[in-house]
């Protein structure tokens, strides 16, 4: 009885499969399925420039938030860092999968986020560029001749 059961299934499976795969459902599907120009470009214009958007927005907001806590020092501000920190590595992370365009290019993507970092240069750089430095000429050009390990969110965090 069970394998009745099971044999019927199986025909079942195969014959919908068959239907599926007939010339006539094909062609069918072929009419209704956008090309793959749309595709990419509704993927483009929905997702990627909306989410590269949102990182810029929040990544100014961090950068101000940091310059007003690097100007007063208040415990407020260091909240509004904290805040702002959370978002960016959000934005970031709506972008973060991509290997292509603009992200990959002069090494961005490891300027933004040098992770993973199994062999923990993050700290370790940190650590010998705070050695080496004088605080008053900290900046961010200073800071953009570095290495990407010192200039993305992990060494800001």
């Amino acid at each position: 009885m069970i394998r009745k059961t099971r044999a019927r299934a199986y025909v079942a499976t195969v014959a919908a499969l068959l239907s599926i795969l007939s010339p006539h459902h094909s062609k069918a599907f072929a009419a209704t399925a956008p090309n793959s120009y749309a595709l990419v470009q509704r993927a483009i214009d929905g997702y990627v420039l909306p989410h590269i958007a949102e990182l810029k927005l929040q990544t100014e907001r961090l950068a101000l938030s940091v310059d007003q806590l690097c100007q007063n020092g208040a415990e407020s501000s260091q909240e509004e860092v904290e805040s702002e920190f959370r978002k960016t590595v959000e934005a970031y992370a709506g972008i973060e999968f991509f290997r292509f365009g603009p992200l990959v290019e002069k090494g961005r993507r490891e300027k933004i986020s040098f992770w993973p970092d199994p062999r923990g240069i993050v700290p370790r750089q940190l650590r010998l560029f705070m050695a080496n430095q004088n605080l008053s000429q900290m900046n961010a050009d200073a800071i953009s001749k570095q290495s990407a390990a010192l200039q993305g969110l992990p060494a800001l965090e």
